[in-house]
């Protein structure tokens, strides 16, 4: 089987090609380090060719964990090809890696990137001479299309590509680079106090959009809860009755089942909303910029500009957050990152906040709202407590770009259908056994709605001690709250189940809960992916302190909520303040 190696300097577009010409979706974005590590897969064309996309890297004096897996596979390949894709619009620093490639003296192709841009704004190439100075087959890539990119590897992967000997051309002679002006967007963008006020603005519409009563977010989210929980389990109910199913049957398709499944899949406008506008800061560039701004506010904290890729990528998906960390300077800096993630609100716990407010509290949106900064203001804290070290931030500004409609609704359709599919395989195998053993006594015999008999309930009747001073008194909070290890999905379909839509809790309790889901530990797949990058020992502490301190600032919030409105305030203005005055005055 003949095999292509994808390289380059991070951002070039690497990804893209190999999504396209292998018929792939995977991750791609505006932004260093989106690649963690190697992909493989075959051509969609010819089966008989594998290509590896690895992550950028700038040359082989690398520092970061994804930079010398790079350098690692390239030394180590003698029989691959190695397609070298270069930005067109910075030359002169990817021929760096260029060079020290061709040294390798192995076969080798150069691929120009963005070529078409580079004409629009000016630049000016000469293909063949450069191929005579390089001494390298130069092919262009003059639109980002599927159809164009597979033609080119169709093409040239019969070819045999052996490295020349360089001619003496002078690189002035044959390119000239596009004027690449800092425009007004970029001026804005590198404006601090601008920056921040733009970031915060789109995230209050975001979070408005998706949550306030009447808009779209929550709108659409009933109007799918009334046609799935409410119609068509009354419709199924009712012809299962005429059809004669007995009473336990069909309580479990209808109430464990569909009313269960469906309040998850009612979740999903909103979930649109809030993955919608974390791929526009992805594909635009802008998140680029904001590791940037961010780097002396992170730095005091402990961590550097480039984990606030990993943060971003934390409130969609902890797991895959915790593999975009192979991007930072050093273990160490990995292992911070990874430390303050689960803090982070991801995707999941969504659906968990909003079944557990939604009987509380009129303003939903502003719950939800405090409930993510909440959550970013304890990973901060939590990177304050780990240990110290310096690091060196290297980070390449991504040019901003107007995301393409393609762009966006291809990874958003990609998200949604790993959602609906985690629903429909691990939650729904979840729920099924927790109807089963609530339904059931240990002689098998069905309770008929008298559950304290049944084998979950005295299983699970000790685990509401832990949750007695959040002023939870009923095992079945407790039992779904613990099992968000498995899913956070788990928790609101199991809340679902026990409850419906009147889950016996008061205010304070819900703000409770909903804290103790958002600090304590993520979900298997994230403890998992955390083993993978850390080792199963640091993992495994990580998630059970998580979850110890997770109870105690649950306490802490249940107690703070019973104190007049004009004491609490005093209570956060104080911790703010101290916070504030540390941060700013830390040397």
């Amino acid at each position: 089987m003949k095999k292509i190696i994808l390289v380059g300097n991070p951002n070039v577009g690497k990804t893209t090609i190999f999504n396209a010409i292998t018929g792939k979706n995977e991750k791609v974005g505006n932004w260093h380090g989106v690649t963690v590590g190697e992909r493989y897969a075959v051509m969609k064309q010819n089966k008989d060719v594998e290509v590896c996309d690895l992550p950028g890297l700038y040359s082989f004096n690398c520092f970061s964990i994804e930079e010398k897996i790079a350098r690692k596979k390239i030394l180590s390949q003698n029989e691959s090809l190695i397609v070298n894709i270069i930005d067109i619009n910075h030359l002169d620093k990817s021929l760096v890696l260029t060079e020290e490639i061709k040294k390798l003296n192995k076969p080798m192709i150069v691929i120009l990137n963005f070529y078409d841009e580079f004409i629009k704004n000016g630049g000016f190439i000469d293909i063949t001479n450069l191929e005579k100075k390089l001494g390298i087959k130069i092919f262009t890539i003059e639109k980002l299309s599927q159809k164009h990119i597979r033609r080119i590897f169709e093409n040239l992967i019969e070819g045999s590509y052996q490295v020349n000997d360089s001619v003496g051309i002078d690189v002035k002679d044959i390119y000239y680079p596009p004027s690449l002006q800092t425009g007004r967007l970029d001026k804005i963008f590198l404006n601090g106090f601008a920056s921040l006020l733009i970031f915060l603005l789109f995230m209050f519409s975001v979070f408005f959009l998706a949550f306030e009563k009447n808009c779209l977010g929550e709108s659409l989210k009933l109007l799918i809860e009334k046609i799935i929980c409410d119609d068509f389990s009354i419709i199924t109910k009712r012809a299962m009755q005429r059809w004669a199913f007995s009473q336990p049957c069909t309580a479990f398709v209808c109430d464990g089942i569909i009313k269960s499944v469906g309040s998850l899949i009612a979740f999903i406008p909103q979930i649109v909303i809030l993955y919608c506008a974390l791929i526009i800061l992805d594909e635009s560039g802008v998140m680029s910029y904001f590791a940037f701004l961010c780097d002396g506010i992170l730095e005091k904290i402990s961590l550097s500009g480039r984990a606030i890729f990993s943060l971003i990528m934390g409130f969609g998906c902890t797991a895959a957050a915790i593999l975009t960390t192979r991007g930072l300077e050093s273990k160490t800096a990995q292992k911070r990152t990874i430390a303050v993630l689960p803090y982070i609100s991801c995707s999941a716990k969504l659906p968990v906040y909003l079944t557990i407010i939604a009987n509380f509290f009129d303003n939903k949106f502003l719950i939800v709202a405090l409930l993510y900064l909440f959550g970013t203001l304890l990973s901060f804290i939590c990177a304050i407590c780990r240990k110290e070290t310096s690091s060196t931030f290297i980070l390449e500004l991504a040019r901003l770009r107007k995301p393409r409609l393609k762009q966006v609704v291809k990874p958003l359709l990609f998200y949604i259908k790993q959602y609906i599919i985690k629903i429909s395989t691990v939650v729904l195998a979840f729920l099924i056994v927790i109807w089963f053993t609530l339904n059931f006594d240990f002689s098998f015999h069905y309770t008929f709605g008298e559950t304290d008999k049944s084998i979950l309930a005295i299983i699970s009747g000790y685990l509401k001690y832990l949750f007695y001073p959040m002023g939870i008194y009923d095992w079945e909070i407790a039992l779904a709250a613990l099992s968000g290890l498995i899913s956070k999905e788990s928790v609101a379909g199991a809340l679902t189940m026990f409850y419906g839509e009147n889950i016996s809790l008061t205010s304070r309790s819900a703000l409770a809960l909903s804290v103790f889901i958002l600090t304590s530990t993520p979900c298997v797949n994230a403890i998992a992916a955390s083993a993978r990058e850390i080792g199963v020992k640091s993992s495994i502490y990580n998630a059970v302190l998580q979850t110890v301190v997770a109870f105690f600032i649950s306490y802490a919030v249940y107690y703070l909520s019973g104190l007049l409105i004009w004491q609490l305030i005093i209570v956060v203005l104080l911790i703010i303040i101290i916070f504030a005055f540390w941060l700013f005055k830390r040397k």
